[in-house]
This record gives structure tokens, C-alpha cells and sequence, in this order.
């Protein structure tokens, strides 16, 4: 957790969105209500976070005037985002500034120092045969919506063709949720060898971002491991279809993003309406990204 943070409210976002928990949500609101804030700041800028800003008890309520479903309904300060601030960390910035009137810039996360995580993350990787490895190289390939996924075939040829390529000490390891964990077996299987390594479902947050820190870069698709990467200062190459890096990509430097070239990109659907997805087939191919790859390992 962020140094910065000294407490965590948990909105149960898939238990609650049940028709048949709505006196849970509505709980969770009356105890949202008994308590007591300085300010709340809506920084995702939907019904649901708007409803949580407006149930909260603060004379300052801060939200996105051009935040979706309603939200700005729900807010005392409606910040208007300065023209050309399109990536959402800048976005969240320019919110911040709009409610304090500062002049804030972007400064990189403090995250607390989880002396248990880190034992975990080295015991895993001694006993997977990972430890000590210069060149590890993590692999991020689930993502929640369908649209934005890749195929498993794609992530074993990437890594096959990273295998061929680059120095032989190169490790890899998958990252993902137990409910993701199919995938990851999949990939596996498809390699055949013990140069990669699936804990997909073994780690929680805290262990995942220290094998981050351990590791030399991550493949990812768009997906929150994306973010956490980039917010400890791990490179990444990211895959992008149906939304746009320029919003959600990677922030910082150091990173390459592989940006599809359809027509029809960026869609925003979290399914594509075609046969066939054409982000997937178009230029972006798994030796490219493991050329990529292997150049980032090499620099």
C-alpha cells in the first residue's frame, strides 16, 4: 500500500452489482454516510463513484465536470480539465490542483516497505528456480475485458521467439488471479519448458509488485498490473486494441506500447461486435514483440 495512504474503504464491486445485495451496498453507503471528510475527490467519475462522493459527509465534494453517467450531479466543484490533458494521471493531477488551487506535478508513488511480501516473492522464485536471475522477464497476459485480450498462442510465441533470441539466462514468469490461472497453465503447456513459470493465482498484490520490482520488464496487455509496473519504475511493453494508450497507457518513460492500426480502434467496447477482432491480427505480431523485448533486455 502507498506510504501515503493511512486507510482503505472497500467498495465490493462484483459482490455489490447483484440485483440480490442491494441492502449490502445500501450498508455500505449509511456507514459512508457516518463518517467524516475534509474533502472527497471522485477521480473515476462514474454513477457508482458519484453516488460514494455524494453519501460521504464533506463541505468540499470534487469531480470531473465532464464525468460520465451522471456523476457531476453528485458534486460541489466540478473541475474543468484544461485542454490537451488527455492521459488519466494528468487528468487526476489537474482534478487535484482544481480543488487546492496548486500547482502540483507528478510525483512518482511511495509504497511501504512489506518485509513479508518480500520473503514470499524470494521464496517463490528460489523454489521455481528464478532467484538470482539478472534477466527476468514478467508476463501479464489476462485482462478483465474480453476485447482488450490477446491469445495465449500469442503470449507462447512471443516467449518462444524472446527464448530463441536472447541471452539463455532469460527467465519468465506469469502473473494473474486464480480465476486466470487456466491461462496461465495453457501458456505453460505450450512451451514446454522450465524457463517459464506461472503464478498466476499463487501471489497476492503485495508479493506481485515486489517480483515486479525484481524483474527487468513486463508484457502486459491494458490491465491494472500495466499501471502497478509503471508505478514502481518497471518498463513495460503493452499491447493496445480497443482502447487508447495516449488515455491509459503506461506513464513515465521507458516504456513501448504496440498500438493496433484498425480503422475501427479505439472502439471502447469491452467486446468487439466483429467475427474476428481485427486488433489482434493486424501489425502487431509476436516477433515484433519479442524483438522488442529482446532490445530492452539488451539495453
Amino acid at each position: 500500500m502507498s506510504a501515503d495512504v493511512d486507510e482503505l474503504i472497500e467498495f465490493k464491486r462484483s459482490e455489490w452489482s447483484r440485483l440480490t445485495q442491494a441492502p449490502k451496498l445500501f450498508g455500505f453507503l449509511r456507514e459512508l454516510h457516518g463518517m467524516s471528510f475534509d474533502c472527497v475527490l471522485d477521480f473515476q467519475g462514474l454513477f457508482r463513484s458519484g453516488i460514494c462522493t455524494w453519501f460521504a459527509r464533506a463541505p468540499q465534494k470534487v469531480g470531473f465536470a465532464d464525468a460520465r453517467e451522471g456523476a457531476p450531479l453528485f458534486y460541489k466543484h466540478k473541475a474543468a480539465i484544461p485542454t490537451g490533458v488527455c492521459h488519466a494521471v494528468d487528468r487526476n493531477i489537474a482534478l487535484l490542483n482544481s480543488a487546492f488551487d496548486t500547482a502540483h506535478e507528478y510525483v512518482t508513488p511511495r509504497f511501504r516497505c512489506n518485509q513479508a511480501a518480500q520473503q514470499q516473492a524470494g521464496d517463490l522464485l528460489q523454489q521455481h528456480g528464478l532467484a538470482g536471475r539478472d534477466k527476468l522477464v514478467a508476463i501479464g497476459p489476462a485482462t478483465r475485458w474480453e476485447s482488450k485480450s490477446w491469445p495465449p498462442s500469442f503470449f507462447a510465441d512471443t516467449i518462444m521467439h524472446v527464448m530463441d533470441t536472447a541471452a539463455p539466462d532469460t527467465r519468465f514468469w506469469l502473473l494473474g488471479t486464480a480465476a486466470e490461472a487456466e491461462l496461465g497453465r495453457e501458456i505453460v503447456d505450450r512451451l514446454g519448458s522450465d524457463r517459464v513459470c506461472s503464478f498466476m493465482g499463487a501471489t497476492d498484490l503485495p508479493v506481485m509488485m515486489d517480483l515486479l520490482r525484481r524483474s527487468r520488464l513486463l508484457l502486459t496487455l491494458d490491465s491494472g498490473p500495466m499501471h502497478i509496473a509503471a508505478a514502481v519504475g518497471v518498463p513495460t511493453v503493452a499491447l493496445f486494441g480497443p482502447t487508447d494508450p495516449d488515455k491509459t497507457g503506461p506513464y513515465g518513460e521507458g516504456h513501448h506500447v504496440f498500438r493496433t492500426q484498425v480503422d475501427c480502434a479505439p472502439c471502447f467496447r469491452r467486446q468487439c461486435p466483429r467475427p474476428e477482432q481485427l486488433c489482434r491480427y493486424d501489425v502487431i505480431s509476436p516477433a515484433g514483440v519479442g524483438d522488442c523485448i529482446v532490445r530492452m533486455l539488451a539495453a
